[in-house]
């Protein structure tokens, strides 16, 4: 009888962690909306939150039972409280990736989104809304798989562990590169799709689902690497640190790497959140000018952790303001830490330099003196 039970726990373990995949994508996508040092605690709230629904739902082992049981038939199909629920969790998370696909490659944030401790709590209420759907099918295959209550609890505690110690670094690696948020986005839409179907009576395995995000995930490693190769190639003598200065340090020739950097000003006619416009890239600064005048120019730059600008002096002002994270800034020889929300000038003339510990993300304005005439 134990060893039965032992092994009702092992097996329930394993598939309570490949049922919870969905619920990790899902969890390293919303708190990527909260600033850094939330981002932890959200994690872990958002896990425990989906542990207490799933024991919730195993000791109301009757209502579960009924969820299953058609209470409608609508154009020949039949609904369920189960197939509802899975409906309208699809749609959401349709709904969601497809918005946050947009906000991404648009660089647009809603005009009246919530911030700080709203921001949190709205995030926290998406992970409990989410955590009930995908709670379902995690609790209907318990119930099918062993007999002994707390051989179910302890299987989804001990999956939760799993889950808890994988979404960190999930959620880093996905918060890291630009392209992989993309793709776990359109996994998401896969997700969602595949809730909807279900819900209306079309079973989808779920393994093709999971193999279709490990071959892009394949392939998208495959093209990172192949990015930072070519990155590795084209800075002086190999070197695998970004040494890059900014446009200042370029026109005196103390620039000895170019750095990454993307095309596009500033959209038109449109309210925009900047930090949104420039995007990470692993093991290098990406800049994104705005606007480049005779007067000056306006750029942003998105450092990577371990990043710098090399010391160097410019003839003219340089404006910097943090938008995300904290830069460590030295001004003739002198520390200025600078957080997100502060600015700092860096005067003509007096050497400069720019390290990040952390990764964080900068606008930098030069202005210039313009002779009279031109």
């Amino acid at each position: 009888m134990l060893l039965e039970s032992l092994t009702a726990l092992v097996g329930l373990t394993v598939m309570e962690i490949v049922l919870g995949i969905d619920n990790v994508v899902f969890l390293a996508i919303v708190v990527t909306r909260l600033p850094a040092p939330q981002q932890p605690r959200a994690r872990t709230l958002g896990l425990m939150l989906a542990l207490l629904t799933r024991i919730g739902l195993l000791f109301t082992l009757s209502w579960m039972m009924r969820l299953t049981q058609p209470f409608l038939s609508v154009a020949g199909i039949e609904v369920t409280g189960r197939g509802l629920i899975l409906v309208l969790g699809g749609l959401f998370l349709i709904g969601k990736g497809t918005q946050e696909i947009h906000a991404k490659i648009e660089g647009v944030e809603e005009r009246h989104a919530p911030r700080g401790r709203a921001l949190f709590g709205l995030v926290l209420i998406q992970i409990a809304v989410l955590d009930i759907v995908f709670s379902l099918d995690s609790v209907i295959t318990a119930i099918g798989m062993a007999r002994d209550l707390w051989v179910m609890v302890a299987a989804m505690v001990a999956a939760m562990f799993v889950m808890l110690a994988a979404a960190g670094p999930i959620s880093s690696f996905i918060d890291r590169r630009p392209t992989m948020k993309i793709l776990a986005l359109s996994v998401l839409i896969l997700i969602g799709v595949m809730l909807v179907a279900e819900g209306l009576g079309k079973h989808i395995e779920k393994g093709y689902i999971y193999f279709a995000m490990a071959f892009s995930v394949l392939v998208e490693l495959l093209n990172t690497r192949m990015r930072a190769k070519r990155a590795r190639a084209a800075r002086p003598g190999g070197a695998t640190t970004a040494e890059a200065c900014d446009e200042t340090g370029r026109a005196q020739g103390e620039c000895n790497m170019a750095m990454t950097h993307e095309a596009g000003g500033l959209p038109a006619a449109k309210a925009v959140e900047l930090h949104n416009l420039v995007a990470y890239q692993n093991g290098a600064i990406v800049s994104r000018t705005l606007a480049k005048k005779n007067g000056g120019t306006v750029t942003l730059f998105a450092f990577d952790a371990g990043q710098a600008l090399s010391e160097h002096t410019a003839p003219f002002d340089a404006i910097v303001q943090i938008l995300e994270g904290e830069a460590e800034l030295t001004i003739g020889g002198a520390k200025v830490p600078a957080r997100a929300g502060q600015t700092v000038c860096m005067p003509a003339g007096v050497p400069h330099s720019v390290h990040a510990a952390a990764r964080f993300k900068m606008l930098l304005v030069m202005v210039r003196e313009v002779a009279a005439g031109k």
